[in-house]
């Protein structure tokens, strides 16, 4: 069956099995799946959180249409307060859904290593299990990958076969499409079954067996199925960059052809959409759709499945590039530039560093933000559409930060120079200083979300984000006008963003009054901490100020409810980023202050109904309103999202403005027309009034919010006006 687009659309199938035994039976099971047209679904990084692993690899089973169950010596994991693994529970549900269910057993003269041979209650479990699949199914026995994957192949033709119906017309062999992007589907909406075939194709299939055989056997399948070698494309500007001496892996710009946040549940399917994009995009488009499913909350998929509606809605567009932070490891980058599944599955399984985490989480909302400004203008715009690319910027706190930056803003100037509809960038989480400086002396136009320098010479970045010393003079006054503290113990980690701010507070404060200590500790010294909070106490301070990650400012009031202490914390923008944090850890923060640059309550203060951004929002990441606990990133937005959101805005309207005036769409234009949001003529944002004085980068007198924590709420406006 084809849809309207014309697409062959394909079964689902769910492989099953332990993963860390049999990675190379699993990839050739793939890889007999993808031959036969057939989609696989498959959890190689299980969630570290046991009811999150189940409720995933269940949905898995839920949506397949054939079960593959492949079985050696290991049980598999059980998950805590269960008496069964995750394995058994797979065949337990397609059991119950009473789908077709193939099984393969491994012969026992099958070469296997020690250390893949389950010991104790596994063991017993294990043989338990498969003595009861011999029983009530008809078992596959194998004695090597290569034998698996002639199995499975025959299996699938089985039951394509039991599929057929006499009243279907004769069709070619379903193959992945190989065609020119087309209209997508609905992409809400589940797959329907694929193309039958009839007895003359059957006979055509068991012809073409044996070719397939000889394919996986003589390893040239990898090479059919998209087993492409490193992206490396530095005429066009985009793909993953091969790195230099002295620069981090996976940097660079990806248009869905690659990948950058794979670290999540839907990180594998992204990457077979990515490997699929170029020679299969029907297939990679089915990939973008199972991981849309998988991952409501993830945009990056969303951004690339907007863009392929762009292309086939054959309208004109404008790109826009978004500078995002997401590190990788060796492993991981390796394994995304050649689409390997297993090597990525393996490489997931070392979690990132708690830095490395802070900035992946920043990366995903700003992606979250963009997404949404992506798709609203998309859908209100007849004429003109908005593309986007996604620029890795790596870790902001990595050692080779300037030459990551800088090799990324040559990628971004080659793009730019290959493709004049890119006219500028947004995103640039604070710490983008290099990238920043580089594309100012090229003439690209940027909205960052990150507070800037009043006194910036770089006159082709505009904020969306009130300056440090904005920030640091709100805190200022709130404590001391309305709270009259006068006696504050001012502490900050090492980055750059803390100690740029706190050196800002103390000097406000200092014309005040006396602080009453300051000091700056290393970034997660949790003895530091505890010193810290220890001195405090002793000095019988009104408030400390803390500025540093959430988790250090977590360890701080731990600390301080430990000694009974009722003294206020207060602490900077960057403790917003705790809405990430485990329920367990962000209950610590009950009672703390901070400064934030956006809120998704705060039009709620001045009675006004709700912005289209705010059920937009829900919409397009917790559209069926499911999603309990943690409101965040689902139907909640961070301050980093509505900034992005913003700065996104702010860009698509001034692209407006240049279009109404009969002007081409060019870097320079874009940057006169952003220049035009002056304080007479100022652009409402989500998150305030934003406009800018004369070669200022900063928004002119934009509104700071003071937040509380648990419950998370509005307590004060300081240094601007939200209207």
């Amino acid at each position: 069956m084809t849809t309207s687009s014309g697409r062959e659309e394909v079964k689902r199938v769910m492989i099953s099995s332990t993963t860390i035994d049999l990675p190379d039976h699993r990839e050739r099971v793939k890889q007999a799946c993808l031959l036969r047209g057939m989609l696989p679904k498959m959890m190689e990084h299980l969630p570290a959180n046991d009811d999150d692993a189940i409720k995933a690899s269940l949905r898995l089973v839920d949506e397949a249409d054939l079960y593959l169950g492949i079985f050696a010596y290991r049980y598999g994991h059980i998950p805590q307060g269960h008496k069964i693994s995750i394995t058994e529970m797979e065949y337990n549900r397609a059991d119950d859904r009473k789908i077709p269910c193939k099984i393969f057993i491994m012969h026992d003269d099958h070469p296997i290593k020690a250390a893949d041979i389950e010991k104790g209650v596994g063991a017993i479990k294990i043989e338990a299990l498969k003595e009861r699949l011999r029983k009530s199914r008809v078992v596959n026995v194998f004695r090597s990958p290569e034998e698996l994957a002639t199995l499975v192949i025959n299996s699938l033709v089985e039951y394509e076969q039991s599929t057929l119906t006499a009243s279907r017309e004769s069709s070619e062999i379903p193959q992945p499409a190989i065609v020119p992007p087309t209209p997508r589907d609905d992409l809400s909406k589940p797959a329907k079954p694929p193309q039958r075939w009839n007895r003359k194709n059957v006979l055509i299939a068991l012809l073409i067996i044996p070719i397939v055989f000889a394919t996986l056997l003589g390893g040239v399948a990898a090479i059919i199925l998209h087993q492409s070698p490193p992206i490396v494309l530095p005429d066009t500007g985009i793909g993953i960059m091969q790195p230099a001496n002295g620069q981090d892996m996976g940097l660079g710009i990806c248009d869905g052809s690659c990948v950058f946040d794979v670290n999540r549940l839907d990180g594998n399917l992204k990457n077979e959409a990515a490997a699929n994009f170029t020679t299969h995009p029907d297939l990679a488009a089915q990939y973008w759709d199972m991981a849309h499913q998988d991952d409501m909350t993830d945009a990056e998929t969303s951004i690339y499945s907007e863009n392929q509606n762009v292309l086939a809605s054959h309208k004109p567009y404008k790109i826009f590039i978004v500078a995002a932070p997401f590190p990788m490891s060796q492993d991981e980058a390796t394994a995304l530039s050649k689409h390997d599944a297993s090597a990525l599955a393996k490489a997931l399984t070392t979690l990132p560093s708690p830095d490395d985490m802070n900035s992946i989480y920043i990366g995903r909302d700003i992606l979250q933000g963009v997404y949404v400004q992506q798709k609203e203008y998309n859908d209100s715009h007849s004429n003109m559409q908005v593309y986007l690319l996604i620029a890795n910027i790596g870790s902001p706190s990595s050692q080779h930060t300037t030459s990551n930056q800088q090799t990324v803003a040559t990628q971004i100037k080659q793009a730019m120079h290959n493709d004049s509809r890119i006219i500028g960038v947004v995103g640039l989480p604070f710490g983008s200083t290099d990238l920043i400086s580089a594309l100012n002396q090229a003439n690209i136009p940027m909205v960052s979300i990150a507070p800037a320098e009043y006194e910036s010479s770089n006159q082709y970045l505009l904020s969306v984000a009130p300056s440090i010393n904005d920030e640091a003079n709100a805190a200022v006054s709130y404590l001391n006008q309305k709270r009259h503290f006068q006696h504050i113990f001012v502490a900050y980690a090492s980055d750059e963003y803390s100690s740029k701010l706190a050196n800002a507070f103390i000097n406000t404060f200092a014309t005040i009054a006396p602080l009453s200590a300051t000091q700056s500790y290393p970034t997660g010294s949790i003895s530091d901490i505890k010193r810290i909070a220890q001195e405090a106490v002793n000095d019988q301070v009104d408030a400390i100020y803390f500025v540093g990650p959430y988790t250090d400012t977590t360890a701080l009031l731990v600390e301080l409810h430990s000694m009974h202490s009722q003294i206020v914390v207060m602490g900077g923008n960057n403790t917003y980023q705790s809405i990430h944090a485990p329920a367990s850890l962000g209950a610590s923060l009950t009672g703390m202050f901070f400064t934030a640059f956006a809120f998704p309550d705060e039009w709620r203060g001045h009675r006004l109904p709700g912005p289209p951004f705010i059920q937009d929002y829900e919409t397009d990441y917790n559209p069926d309103k499911t999603h309990t606990g943690n409101p965040y990133t689902y139907s909640r937005a961070g301050s980093d999202t509505i900034l992005s959101y913003d700065a996104m805005s702010l860009l698509t309207n001034a692209s407006d403005i240049a279009l109404q005036k009969g002007l081409t769409l060019t870097s320079k234009n874009l940057l006169t027309a952003l220049r035009q949001f002056t304080p007479g003529h100022k652009f409402q944002s989500i998150s305030g009034q934003i406009s800018f004085a004369e070669n200022n980068s900063v928004p002119y007198k934009k509104a700071v919010l003071i937040l509380s924590i648990q419950p998370t709420q509005l307590v004060s406006i300081q240094g601007g006006s939200y209207l």
